[in-house]
């Protein structure tokens, strides 16, 4: 990945390459391997799409596995097509391709940090309050820890 960033940014200029949104698209279109090899971006549109979709698997998958542990329910297929139904009605809410990535870039990109960064951060300082204020002894889901006997 560093070695591709690296590619793309050497070729292309800083305001170029801020603008484009699939970098390694436009570097495989300028692959020219003599004259009857051009344009071989058709050879790797199938390892990008397959790529797209892993990703969004284990994107959905991990939204209905986590909002299923945050509901304290034993299994994640019960909620599965209501997650499916959400997930595609958000889809809908941009109207087009670049309301998208104005949202991307004025949302995203200037306010991710706080979801990357803060929100854990949150979260760790409850556990540890919870932790302190909590069972003196014993672990966060009501076991004794080994060794104790009550």
């Amino acid at each position: 990945m560093l070695v591709v960033q690296l590619v793309y940014e050497m070729i292309f200029q800083l305001p170029v390459a801020e603008e484009n949104v699939l970098p390694v698209y436009q570097l495989a279109r300028i692959i020219r391997y003599g004259r009857f090899f051009q344009r071989l971006e058709t050879i790797f549109v199938f390892f990008w799409l397959l790529n797209g979709l892993v990703a969004l698997s284990a994107a959905f998958y991990g939204a209905t596995t986590g909002l299923a542990k945050g509901l304290s329910l034993p299994d994640y297929r019960p909620i599965l097509l209501a997650t499916a139904l959400v997930a595609y009605a958000l889809a809908f809410i941009p109207p087009n391709y670049p309301t998208t990535m104005i949202w991307d870039r004025q949302f995203l990109q200037n306010l991710g940090w706080i979801i990357t960064f803060v929100l854990p951060g949150l979260l760790f300082l409850v556990t540890l309050i919870r932790r302190k204020g909590g069972q003196s002894g014993a672990s966060m889901d009501g076991h004794q820890p080994p060794g104790d006997s009550a």
